[in-house]
């Protein structure tokens, strides 16, 4: 069991919750939890670590797990609420550029990555704000396939 709340006055414990473990899986086989941010709004955490590269969003008042994030191939070692609680960012070490960390900027429209080859990166996030930079960028209009494939709009937007 891990512990994620402790009473500051008598150390104890005022909300355990389970050990870590992708689906399907029995407890005892999840491995650590490596990394935990709390929800802007102080409602849910979420944890990072287990060896089957999965994160867990956990309700704290019940200590139920909302959410079961699965996809990376090694364990999640960053996890990070957007400002507005709406996304979270997670990092492992399994993409090819072993991004370990992510943090987002205070108006949410930036991520920032720090990777194991000792870059560091910040992503634009906003669709507005992707679609702005584009437009600084390229000298023509992007066509509908150009608009589906980067943008993930149909149609494009103006």
């Amino acid at each position: 069991m891990w512990r994620c709340r402790w009473a500051t006055t008598s150390g104890a414990a005022l909300l355990e919750l389970p050990e870590q473990v992708g689906p399907g899986e029995e407890a005892g086989n999840g491995g650590p939890v490596l990394t935990l941010a709390f929800s802007p709004d102080g409602r849910r955490l979420a944890s990072g670590g287990s060896d089957d590269g999965t994160a867990h969003v956990w309700d704290l008042d019940s200590g139920r797990d909302l959410l079961t994030l699965v996809g990376h191939r090694e364990p999640v070692e960053s996890v990070a609420f957007s400002p507005d609680g709406g996304t979270l960012a997670t990092a492992s070490d399994d993409a090819t550029t072993a991004v370990y960390r992510v943090a987002w900027s205070p108006d949410g429209h930036r991520l920032a990555t720090a990777s194991r080859d000792g870059t560091s990166r910040v992503y634009l996030v906003e669709l507005d704000d992707l679609v702005d930079l584009a437009r600084s960028k390229v000298t023509r209009g992007l066509t509908a396939e150009e608009c589906q494939k980067f943008l993930h709009q149909d149609p494009c937007p103006n």
